[in-house]
């Protein structure tokens, strides 16, 4: 699933999803609450999508700590999950219960919250360093976040069960 985006000017709230298993074209999924460009971030289990980092563009911070989530069975519009913690463009990572952001540029905060329940995020930590553009991958029991805009070759990692 991907989605939003710049058209011009504009920020899109549109999503896409592609079929992994079909080598078709890419089909409307639904829309995000917000307007986001590009650089917004997701991480799921295998029932729900949570968007929780994106630019919205306007004034500072640029940023929102707004969240929206989707069943992958729906294929409908994302609804309101809660709030971050921060407003920051986030890296995240999940496991089957938790979803975790990392902050990037000026934040290190990292949060966390049960994916199965609705609500705002709670602290989970700090990063060792608020890493510009930093991405994360994760397995079922361990985060990691890397790289940053600034070629950082900064990584480090977090167990997803504790906090």
């Amino acid at each position: 699933m991907f989605g939003g985006g710049n058209d011009g000017p504009a920020y899109l709230s549109s999503c896409e999803v592609v079929q992994v298993e079909t080598l078709g074209k890419s089909s409307s999924f639904g829309d995000l609450t917000q307007t986001v460009n590009n650089s917004f971030s997701m991480s799921g289990n295998r029932t729900r999508g949570v968007r929780h980092s994106g630019y919205i563009g306007g004034s500072s911070p640029y940023t929102t700590n707004t969240m929206d989530y989707t069943e992958f069975a729906s294929r409908g519009n994302f609804a309101d999950f809660g709030d971050a913690t921060t407003s920051s463009k986030a890296a995240g990572v999940a496991s089957t219960t938790r979803v975790i952001r990392y902050g990037s540029y000026d934040v290190n905060t990292i949060d966390y919250h049960a994916i199965a329940s609705l609500g705002d995020f709670s602290d989970f930590g700090d990063a060792v360093a608020a890493l510009g553009a930093g991405e994360a991958v994760s397995s079922p029991v361990r985060g990691v976040r890397c790289g940053a805009q600034s070629s950082s070759n900064t990584m480090e990692y977090i167990t997803m069960a504790t906090t």
